[in-house]
């Protein structure tokens, strides 16, 4: 997952809001959105940061019976990309959820799923609680990609279903608390470094010890810092840092 991304697989049947669910997460309009059922019919693959977190998310054709030859293809190829999925997202709209949704949601096994009610603007509150209700098993996201609604929760579902965290929490360092995941392992053995490197040059200024000391492990620090941004220390940085410090005596 750290080195290629979250897999997300975006299924339902036709016309419930799949297309408008990609470019609302990926910010721009990358799928073709119609009213005409049936409008995506090849895999659309995108990567999108969420939290931090890498994610490839790929829209595929709506799932039905009766879908035309190319049609069908589609769906062959949604099946081939639901195999190395890590989290669906199943959309379906507030007004048609139906059994045909939960016998979709039954054939997903072994995958993490969230099912999206989209489309609810158009609904009073208890339509929605109705809709919910119907996949109890299931974690449920209310969501109007139209009108940009509930993104934010989405958003926050994905990251914790994907990581096993809340979005609050992520892989922070020290076991403190982050709003970003660290996904890559260098980045986060660089910082882990350098937290330890200010952690021990702290230490050593609290015990009375050389301004000498601390400038070694703040050299450290800077170093693993720049591990990460690519960037060469500057010794203009120590010389800001220890300007009120008298090193040495």
């Amino acid at each position: 997952i750290i080195r290629e991304g979250v897999q997300v697989v975006i299924l339902g049947r036709p016309n419930v809001g799949k297309s408008t669910l990609l470019n609302l997460l990926l910010r721009e309009e990358r799928a073709i959105v119609t009213p005409i059922p049936g409008t995506t019919r090849d895999v659309i693959e995108e990567v999108v940061n969420i939290r931090g977190l890498p994610v490839r998310l790929m829209d595929t054709a709506g799932l039905r019976e009766g879908a035309d030859t190319v049609e069908a293809i589609g769906l062959r190829f949604a099946r081939e990309r639901l195999k190395e999925a890590h989290l669906v997202l199943y959309v379906t709209d507030f007004s048609s959820c139906s059994e045909e949704d939960k016998a979709h949601l039954s054939t997903i096994r072994g995958k993490k799923v969230i099912v999206i009610i989209n489309k609810t603007d158009l609904a009073a509150d208890e339509e929605v609680e109705r809709a919910s209700a119907i996949f109890g098993k299931w974690r449920t996201v209310s969501l109007s990609a139209l009108h940009e609604r509930g993104v934010d929760v989405l958003e926050g579902a994905i990251f914790e279903e994907a990581t096993g965290h809340s979005p609050r929490y992520g892989t922070a360092i020290d076991g403190g608390g982050d709003d970003l995941v660290i996904t890559s392992v260098r980045h986060k053995a660089a910082l882990e470094g350098a937290c330890a490197a200010v952690k021990r040059g702290t230490e050593a200024l609290s015990e009375g010890l050389s301004g000498e000391f601390l400038a070694l492990e703040l050299r450290g620090a800077i170093e693993k810092v720049g591990e990460i941004t690519g960037e060469v220390t500057n010794d203009d940085i120590l010389g800001e840092i220890f300007s009120h410090f008298c090193i040495g005596k």
